[in-house]
């Protein structure tokens, strides 16, 4: 299977202040979206079982960051992976949206 890499909250936050053209993609699982009232802003919903549903709708032209719930960065993973392997280049955050919180980076309504 093809790799995926895991970028903290700071490497990425670094990556938007260098000018990286970057989109997240929300593989949280469905519980977790439907109880959350926030996601990092701009990131495009992805539920994990549809990942190749979507593949269409993706930006190819910028790196794709999945990110997951934080309680295990394996969902979040595995959509990089999938989409690693379908041609676009994507990392996963490292820590899922709980680390992105934590390192007091911004979020928006989902």
């Amino acid at each position: 299977m093809t790799h995926a890499q895991g970028l903290t909250p700071q490497q990425i936050r670094h990556l938007i202040e260098s000018g990286t053209r970057l989109r997240f993609i929300d593989a949280r699982d469905h519980i977790v979206w439907a109880s959350s009232t926030a996601k990092i802003p701009g990131a495009i919903r992805v539920p994990p079982e549809l990942t190749d549903e979507h593949v269409a709708t993706l930006p190819l032209d910028r790196l794709l960051i999945t990110y997951g719930s934080g309680d295990d960065d394996g969902r979040a993973a595995d959509v990089a992976k999938v989409l690693n392997a379908r041609g676009f280049t994507a990392s996963y955050l490292h820590g899922g949206f709980g680390a992105w919180l934590g390192a007091g980076l911004p979020v928006g309504p989902r």
